[in-house]
């Protein structure tokens, strides 16, 4: 453990087992070619209603609320263009849906999310891109239901109800993080050498990160989370 880090944060990288993560990346762009279209960013019809808190003020709630669920979290990185849905929306409505992705590989990493499983919110198309927040799985994989939806962008007339293509799961706020943590930045850090999201051409919205780089990250980024 770095020696900045307080014997609390210390204790919780230990249960998160930091160390023992396996990557899983991330890309400039939050696009799956869809139309054209910015793919997996959510609108307006993605958003659930804040979650009911019980009069506790719910980023701090969600920030005790990850650390307990840390035991068992895995970490990923998700994509959103802000002007879409940013960190801050999301903070605004509690919860959403992460709907839209349609590229195999996305999908899978969605349907390997479990719940409580935590998440860098990357914000893309950006100027500049890089890592705003952080998210946790609230619910685990379901039906993406927009793709039987002839009205919406993410219609695939090819996808069966008994057998549906595409999936998508619900994340919930946790925290912006105090320091913006850029993809310059991600870039120049030797400590994150191997992570997706610095690799030219890596376009996946929804990838894999390595406990070591998760913790990095969040160092980087004055989380809350690491003390």
């Amino acid at each position: 453990m770095d020696a900045a880090i307080s014997p609390v944060v210390a204790a919780m990288a230990t249960i998160w087992g930091f160390e023992d993560r396996e990557p899983r990346g991330a890309s400039e762009e939050r696009r799956e070619a869809v139309g054209g279209r910015s793919s997996g960013t959510l609108g307006q019809e993605g958003r659930r209603a804040t979650p009911d808190f019980s009069g506790r003020d719910p980023p701090q709630r969600c920030l005790e609320s990850a650390a307990m669920a840390a035991a068992k979290a895995r970490y990923w990185l998700m994509k959103s263009e802000p002007e879409v849905f940013s960190i801050d929306a999301l903070r605004r409505d509690g919860q959403t849906h992460w709907e839209g992705v349609r590229n195999y590989q996305a999908r899978n990493h969605l349907r390997s999310m479990k719940l409580g499983d935590l998440v860098l919110f990357y914000h893309s198309n950006a100027d500049p891109p890089g890592v705003a927040g952080v998210a946790r799985v609230s619910r685990e994989a379901y039906t993406d239901d927009a793709q039987f939806d002839p009205e919406s962008d993410y219609y695939d007339a090819q996808s069966k109800a008994d057998d549906p293509r595409w999936s998508m799961v619900d994340v919930e706020f946790v925290e912006v993080l105090p320091a913006f943590v850029s993809l310059d930045a991600l870039k120049a850090d030797e400590k994150l050498d191997g992570m997706l999201v610095r690799q030219r051409g890596m376009r996946l919205s929804v990838q894999p990160v390595d406990g070591a780089h998760f913790k990095r990250v969040l160092k980087m980024g004055k989380s809350k989370l690491t003390g």
